[in-house]
Formats: C-alpha cells, structure tokens, sequence
C-alpha cells in the first residue's frame, strides 16, 4: 500500500520547470508555502548531504518559513543542552557532543560525526546573525547509558527509534503548528507501507491536517543515472515526472515498485562516483573510548546467549 501527498508542489507558471527538474533550494522554500512539513530522507555522513543543508540554514526565505529543523542523530535526553548551544547561550563543545556519543547507535561510532558538528556549529551561526532563529529538535529516545545494564534495556529504546521520531513530531511540530525540515535516514522515510515497523512519515502524516513532501537523496549505487538529463548539483527531480516515475531500482529504493510510489522528489548532489563522506573526528578520550568498550561488550556478551 501507498500513502499519498499532496503533492506535486505547486508552482507559479512562470517558475515552473521543463520535466519537474527544479533548484532544490528553491523546491523546499515554494514547499513551505504549501506545506507544513518537508522531509528529507538522506544518505547518513556524506559531505555533499551536509553542505546542502548549510545552503538551506543560510538561506534568507528558508529562514523566514522553517521554525525548527528535527534531525535523527541526538539524544532527545541532551534537548537542553542543544538549545543553549543553537541559540548561542553556551559553547560548550564538550555538551553538544553527547548529543551523538550517547544515542542508541553509538556503538557504530568510530569517531566525532564531523557532518553533524558542522550542521549544528552553521545553524548556531545564522541564529546569531539573522532575525530568524531555526530551532533544532533531537529526536532519538533518551537513553541513558548509565543505567544499560543488558541487552533488554538497550533494546527498550533502540526498538522505538521510528516511534519516538514521530512522536517528537507530532507533539513539538504538529500539535504547535510549527513548520518543521524533518531529516532521517531514507530507510526510514517513506510513503510505502510494511517496509518498516513504524513508519514515521506515515505516523505523522494521520496526524497532520497539512500534508507532507517527501525528498530522497540520490546517492544509491543502484540509480541509472545515464537515464537522467544532465542535473547539477543541487537540483531536484519531482518523482511524477516521465523521466523517472516509473524507474524500478534497488540499492536505497525497493526493487520493484515505481518510484512515483516511494517518494515525491528526488535530490541530485552528484554522481555517485563524486560523493564523499564526511572524516571522523578521532575521539582522543580515553574514558569515552573505554565506555564505548563497554557498551559493545555488554551487546555482545547477550547476544551470545
């Protein structure tokens, strides 16, 4: 089954594009207009992701439509400590960290997640030298590391990751009549039904009296790019265009289902031959590292038995 929005975006005459190709900047603000909710559903820790992003925050008539930006990868127990440091009331670099090093997936974590410090350092910026703030909403369960135990405790909040999201949705963005640029995994955004448990998108979606847009980033091995016109970077693609509505792929879509059905836009931020991913920070913490030790030890001990 499909959910479907409101889409496409609607366009002025003058500003619309040959073959819903469209300057992805200038696609989310027109989406604002129409919409309360863009969501982006991105390629984890790419550079090109984060600089399209940096583009958007400093972005006057972004700026000027978007209340609050939510984002998978922070601790929603750090919320506090988040806000002081996007509205410039601490710099306390130390803090925001813990918005990453202690969220359910910090066991994957190698070092510092360089793409996500330098989102939140450019918000911090623009807040402090433009009339409108943006805020910033963490989004993952507040687990609390100190009190894992075992590997029913740490699954407790792993389990409702994609709940949680929607929830913090509904009740900061809905429920306040904010518009929010919702970012998150694109395995976990989407407009099918059964993929996954949840579903946020679909959860927010019953909630909300003004539909949402849907964007992907195109950054999957599996995309025929040969088949697209020439793009550059940063434009986007409505997924009801001829070119590609009908496009069966794998890689970060499901195979065999038109991609008119999965998601309403697609981003274009390069080849995928072009992309790069953004270097870990080395974390050079010595107790950090011997906690994160733990952490995999603890995971791994249960799932022996």
């Amino acid at each position: 089954d499909t959910i479907f929005f409101n889409n496409p975006v609607v366009w002025d005459v003058d500003q619309a594009s040959t073959n819903g190709i469209y300057d992805g900047v200038e696609y989310i603000n027109k989406a604002f207009d129409n919409y309360d909710i863009v969501a982006i559903g991105e390629t984890h820790g790419l550079k090109q992701v984060t600089d399209f992003y940096i583009d958007l925050v400093n972005n006057e008539d972004f700026r000027s439509k978007v209340n609050v930006i939510v984002f998978e990868f922070g601790n929603s127990l750090y919320q506090k400590e988040l806000d002081d440091y996007i509205f410039s009331r601490t710099n306390d670099s130390l803090k925001i960290k813990k918005l990453w090093r202690e969220h359910t997936s910090s066991l994957l974590a190698s070092g510092d997640r360089t793409g996500v410090s330098r989102f939140l350092k450019e918000i911090r910026n623009s807040n402090f030298n433009a009339n409108n703030q943006i805020g910033v909403l963490a989004a993952e369960p507040p687990i609390d590391w100190s009190k894992i135990k075992n590997n029913e405790d740490y699954f407790a909040f792993i389990g409702q990751r994609d709940r949680y999201y929607a929830d913090k949705v509904i009740t900061e963005v809905v429920q306040k009549n904010q518009k929010a640029l919702l970012i998150m995994g694109s395995g976990h955004f989407s407009k099918l039904n059964g993929r996954n448990m949840d579903k946020p998108l679909l959860l927010i979606h019953k909630e909300s009296n003004n539909s949402s847009v849907l964007i992907s980033t195109m950054t999957t091995s599996g995309f025929p790019y040969e088949e697209l016109p020439n793009l550059d970077r940063g434009a986007l693609i409505e997924t009801n265009s001829s070119i590609i509505s009908e496009l069966k792929l794998g890689g970060g879509f499901i195979e065999n289902v038109p991609l008119k059905n999965q998601t309403d836009a697609l981003l274009f931020l390069g080849d995928v031959n072009e992309l790069e991913y953004e270097k870990h920070t080395p974390f050079n913490d010595p107790k950090y590292e011997s906690e994160l030790e733990r952490r995999k030890s603890l995971i791994q001990i249960n799932k022996s038995h």
